[in-house]
C-alpha cells in the first residue's frame, strides 16, 4: 500500500532544492494553503446559494413555522379519523357487494 501524499509530486517540484529538515514545514504550509483555499471556495458557494435563495427565505421560513405547528395537529387528526375510516371502509365494501349482487340478479 502506498502511503505517500497525493501532493508528493508538487512537494518534489517546489522543495527539490530545500535543505534537509525543511520539507516538513513546507508540506504543512502547502496543506494549510490548500485547506484555506477549499474553505474560501465553500464559503463563496454558501454565499452564492444564499444570494440565490434570498427572495425565497421569507416564504420558506413561514412554511417551516406553519408546518412545524400544524404537523402534530394533522397527525392527531389522522390517527383519530383513521380508526373511524376503517369501519366506514368495511361498511362501504359491504354495501358495494350488496349493490353488485342486486344489479346482477335484476
Amino acid at each position: 500500500m502506498d502511503t505517500r501524499s497525493p501532493l508528493e509530486g508538487i512537494f518534489n517540484i517546489i522543495g527539490g532544492g530545500l535543505p534537509q529538515g525543511h520539507d516538513k514545514p513546507l508540506k504543512q504550509a502547502l496543506y494549510n494553503a490548500v485547506a484555506l483555499l477549499l474553505l474560501f471556495l465553500c464559503c463563496a458557494a454558501g454565499w452564492a446559494l444564499f444570494v440565490i435563495l434570498e427572495p425565497f427565505m421569507k416564504p420558506l421560513m413561514w412554511a417551516l413555522l406553519v408546518g412545524s405547528v400544524l404537523h402534530p395537529l394533522k397527525r392527531s387528526l389522522r390517527d383519530t379519523f383513521q380508526i373511524g375510516l376503517k369501519s366506514w371502509k368495511k361498511l362501504i365494501h359491504l354495501l358495494l357487494l350488496v349493490y353488485s349482487f342486486a344489479n346482477e340478479y335484476n
